[in-house]
């Protein structure tokens, strides 16, 4: 019931496969985030079917990063009224190339979500300065994904009170390097969960 990293069932989180009810990062099906493989309500980073937000491919109501089809959010490729993150045409956002009204991830200007380049007040992914989230590098009140410094979720690089995935310092959620209270999944120091590398007055796997 508390975290899985790369196999089983859990109602926690899930890293890289399985079946979760909160978050997985890799493979698997999970209510609450997916971010490789697998079908979730959550967040789907890489593959998979969700309802909430997926990165790479699948079909998910929610966000998707790289492919698939998505009312929510894509970040690569396909078709959704949500976010597109890299090609597409999306009413919603889109990240690296198509028109949107909603989010851009890559490049250009955007009143929604930027994912790689520009300046937007909706989420940014990869570089630029957003109110809104951030994927891989800038400053946003947001989700940070890469790099930067945010309020929200960061991914990768950066400073955030939310989540981050790959490194920076967040009170939230780390995945692979930083400083964070909340939950670390690769590297870093934080006061809740570290689930490869780091020092964690919570948990350490």
């Amino acid at each position: 019931s508390g975290i899985r990293i790369r196999t089983g069932m859990s109602s926690g989180i899930r890293i890289r496969t399985g079946m979760s009810s909160g978050i997985r990062i890799r493979t698997g099906m999970s209510s609450g985030i997916r971010i490789r493989t697998g079908m979730s309500s959550g967040i789907r980073i890489r593959t998979g079917m969700s309802s909430g937000i997926r990165i790479r491919t699948g079909m998910s109501s929610g966000i998707r990063i790289r492919t698939g089809m998505s009312s929510g959010i894509r970040i690569r490729t396909g078709m959704s009224s949500g976010i597109r993150i890299r090609t597409g045409m999306s009413s919603g956002i889109r990240i690296r190339t198509g028109m949107s009204s909603g989010i851009r991830i890559r490049t250009g200007m955007s009143s929604g979500i930027r994912i790689r380049t520009g300046m937007s007040s909706g989420i940014r992914i990869r570089t630029g300065m957003s109110s809104g989230i951030r994927i891989r590098t800038g400053m946003s009140s947001g989700i940070r994904i890469r790099t930067g410094m945010s309020s929200g979720i960061r991914i990768r690089t950066g400073m955030s009170s939310g989540i981050r995935i790959r490194t920076g310092m967040s009170s939230g959620i780390r995945i692979r390097t930083g400083m964070s209270s909340g939950i670390r999944i690769r590297t870093g120091m934080s006061s809740g969960i570290r689930i490869r590398t780091g020092m964690s007055s919570g948990i350490r796997i």
